[in-house]
């Protein structure tokens, strides 16, 4: 709708304005038996709406006053009796033109709540004033993912306001792969990747696979082959070269090149094996009587040395797909196992890897299939599995692949395009964005700036497709951006926020060889945490991080009295320390956001090890606080969101996030090198 005069009049006027930077919005509400409110434009203390007359919005109006040209922001917007709305976007500012939402004057539905999306979001955070609530006062750190307002409540908003955020964010790029087949699907990631043959620049196919799409044991093992022979897994009939596979693979593959076929002619005929040498290829074959054999063919003759290795159970593709796919990434290999067992062969190969190479088993499943070097990685399900051995093997993506658990299809060609990539490929449910990949996009959002969508809208409609990119846009905590002219503190100032690390905090009571190990560490925070905490605009975030630490010490200390979970337990490197960096983890994610609480707990384990810890028992501990630091920030995004979903309060969430810390202790979830 165009804007009006005296809209235009308002509307300059907050662009003239300091607030909101190089983007300023400006928007109003038509609110029952009082009419339409002025203009406000997105600063502290401007709002739309009324307060103090228990009167419902009826229509609100939004308009940039001042933006780039390509400046984008959605908004969706939930009405009594009528749920929620479609996202509309707030037309540009060179258009003359305002976004109008609901109805006025004819005491239609009520405004119950809004979500702001698209690549401005996150430069805002709003709050909503609800009948019979007031303020909500909402700590977000952007207005990404959290809706204003309640749903589920039959509670009207009768005021709204939106802030500037601090800081910048690059836009996150989102695209969509998929095909009217599994064949073309897997032929058009394979375009999307690889260039084609004797063309200078881009990636070059060295070799290509070709695996069977309707049975997904090989072509799931067989991800890391394609990603240590540099080249596209063409998914292919059983019996017969698909037209389109013929194709691609004389699009980026030279003649007298390799193309590898797991499994034996039941997987892929002997004639579809004698149309690829046809076209001039050469052909390899990874045999063996059942899918663990030729998992272990492709790991042990196909890649030969990896630098990781992942066990999984034969049963779940889901599994077997987070496992091979994460592996993949990080150069590694993929082998099953029948439950908590593995065949003779395959235990004999994994005893003869060299020590430094890392032995993961996933899923619930395999968990006591092989010795895990750092432990074993499982959730409470397959998509939870699946973000946290992502997060394993990939703690710092820069971009992701989403897939539906619907279809092993397009999860197999995800897998392969992200392990091309170096990057994970994320699991969610049809229809729907659930917690594990909401949690890991969060996580990751300082590094990740592309989400690529594999499969089409029935699997992964375009507003969840949306909701992953606002999860992977980066946003900030409040003071967590640093004001231009602020002066930092010296180390002397910020001793009062050092939290200590576990083998301090033991050394002192420790005895014997214990002792000596603990010995020496320098008190004080390390150096990256220091280079954080030295601005006094994050003393918040270092101050709720201090305060979380010692908040989960006292809840560990606590279980490892008589008459605790774990009495006597130990506090470094025992159950009670897992407890305790989950509960740290999960409080400052509850506080802060997931990936604020990443960054603390990042930079905390980079500090120093004592002078007479060996590197080897270091390592350990490390990595097992980063996985139970993971599981923590996992539990409190879930809470965090919890809080909004089913109206708990923080206590409420903050004690319910403690519950599954300690389930994940005596499940075996949260990892401890002893007792």
């Amino acid at each position: 709708m165009g804007q009006t005069p005296e809209d235009r009049s308002a509307i300059q006027q907050i662009a003239a304005a300091g607030a909101g930077g190089e983007r300023k919005l400006a928007y109003r509400a038509h609110v029952r038996n009082i009419g339409w409110g002025p203009w406000a434009g997105a600063s502290s203390d401007g709002f739309a709406g009324w307060t103090g007359r228990g009167e419902p919005i009826e229509a609100v109006e939004f308009a940039w006053a001042a933006a780039q040209p390509e400046a984008v922001l959605d908004v969706r917007s939930h009405w009594s009796g009528v749920g929620w709305e479609g996202a509309a976007r707030v037309p540009s500012a060179a258009t003359g033109q305002k976004l109008v939402i609901g109805t006025s004057g004819i005491a239609g539905p009520t405004l119950e709540s809004l979500v702001f999306g698209g690549d401005n979001a996150n430069y805002y955070k709003a709050d909503g004033h609800v009948k019979d609530i007031g303020w909500q006062s909402l700590d977000y750190r952007s207005v990404v993912r959290q809706e204003v307002g309640t749903t589920g409540r039959a509670l009207w908003m009768e005021a709204f306001r939106v802030v500037p955020m601090p800081g910048y964010t690059e836009p996150v790029g989102l695209s969509r792969v998929s095909g009217a087949s599994a064949f073309e699907t897997s032929v058009n990631a394979s375009k999307k990747y690889w260039r084609n043959r004797g063309v200078a620049g881009g990636n070059s196919a060295e070799s290509a696979v070709v695996a069977r799409a309707d049975a997904w044991h090989d072509p799931v093992s067989a991800i890391p082959l394609a990603k240590a022979k540099r080249g596209p897994l063409l998914l292919n009939p059983q019996d017969g070269l698909d037209a389109g596979v013929a194709a691609e693979l004389q699009r980026v593959l030279p003649a007298g090149r390799t193309v590898y076929l797991p499994g034996g002619t039941s997987s892929i005929s002997d004639r579809t094996e004698q149309q690829i040498r046809a076209l001039g290829y050469n052909t390899q074959r990874f045999l063996g009587t059942n899918a663990a054999q030729v998992s272990l063919s492709i790991a042990r003759d196909g890649i030969g040395s990896p630098k990781h290795v992942t066990i999984v159970n034969v049963d779940s593709w889901q599994e077997a797909f987070s496992a091979s796919t994460a592996v993949a990434a990080v150069d590694g290999a993929m082998v099953y196992s029948f439950g908590s067992g593995v065949e003779p062969a395959i235990k004999a190969w994994l005893d003869s890897l060299p020590a430094a190479v890392t032995k993961t088993t996933v899923g619930a499943s395999s968990a006591g299939a092989y010795p895990s070097t750092s432990g074993g990685v499982q959730g409470a399900n397959d998509v939870e599995t699946n973000a946290l051995v992502a997060d394993r093997f990939i703690p710092d993506p820069d971009s992701v692949a989403l897939v539906s658990t619907g279809s092993p299809t397009d999860a197999i060609v995800a897998g392969t395009y992200a392990a091309a990539n170096g990057s994970p490929a994320i699991l969610t449910s049809p229809g729907v964005l659930e917690v594990g990949p909401t949690w890991f996009t969060d996580d990751h959002s300082v590094t990740v700036k592309d989400v690529t969508v594999f499969g089409g809208t029935a699997a992964i409609p375009d507003a969840v497709a949306q909701e992953a990119k606002d999860s992977s846009t980066e946003a900030f905590a409040p003071g967590e951006v640093v004001p231009p002219g602020e002066q930092p503190k010296s180390p002397e100032e910020l001793a009062a926020l050092a939290i200590t690390p576990d083998w301090a905090m033991e050394g002192a009571a420790a005895a014997g060889p214990q002792a000596r190990a603990l010995s020496g560490y320098p008190a004080g925070m390390n150096d990256a945490e220091g280079e954080f905490c030295k601005w006094p605009s994050r003393w918040n975030i270092c101050l709720q991080a201090y305060d979380a630490s010692e908040m989960a010490k006292y809840h560990a200390d606590k279980e490892g009295q008589p008459g605790g979970y774990w009495p006597g337990s130990n506090g470094n490197g025992g159950k009670r320390d897992a407890y305790r960096h989950c509960v740290w983890s999960g409080q400052m994610a509850l506080i802060m956001g997931s990936k604020t609480a990443k960054g603390f707990g990042d930079r905390h384990e980079t500090g120093p090890k004592p002078p007479q810890m060996s590197d080897e028992l270091a390592n350990s501990h490390h990595a097992m606080d980063y996985h139970n630091n993971a599981v923590g920030r996992f539990f409190g995004q879930h809470a965090r969101d919890h809080i909004n979903e089913a109206h708990a309060t923080f206590p409420e969430a903050a004690s319910q996030m403690r519950g599954w810390c300690q389930l994940s202790v005596n499940d075996g979830d949260l990892h401890s090198l002893w007792y």
